[in-house]
């Protein structure tokens, strides 16, 4: 399933989310990556490194900047996913919400599906 036909994402402002699927992939069991969505700045985890960055978001469409982050040695699944998450994190270009709440972000580097995030922001901007 993909992101096409599926309501635009308004505004993310405020919210933090958990990926469930990284194009196509499961991510390694308690090392999923995380986005957290301020006004125009996001910051995560890729399951083994942290990023942070800025976006726009006007009418489901979303665009990420200056993403940069840190340069930790993951070990190769987490890597993978890493390496999976950060290139369709980047080339993501819609943002949509399913019927389940799950947050699609879609583009040329594949689908990131999310879901909500109960654990608590960690670390400062």
């Amino acid at each position: 399933m993909t992101g096409e036909g599926l309501p635009v994402a308004a505004s993310l402002a405020g919210t933090a989310w958990r990926a469930v699927s990284v194009a196509g992939a499961a991510p390694v069991a308690g090392r999923e990556p995380t986005i957290r969505f301020e006004a125009d700045r996001i910051s995560g985890t890729t399951g083994c490194n942290q990023y942070f960055g800025g976006y726009t978001l006007v009418g489901g469409a979303i665009a990420f900047s200056e993403v940069g982050m840190t340069r930790m040695a993951c070990d190769d699944a987490i890597g993978q996913i890493e390496g999976a998450f950060t290139s369709a994190l980047t080339a993501a270009t819609t943002a949509a919400i399913d019927a389940e709440g799950r947050l699609h972000l879609a583009g040329t580097g594949g689908e990131i599906v999310l879901e909500p995030d109960s654990e608590p922001a960690t670390g400062g901007s």
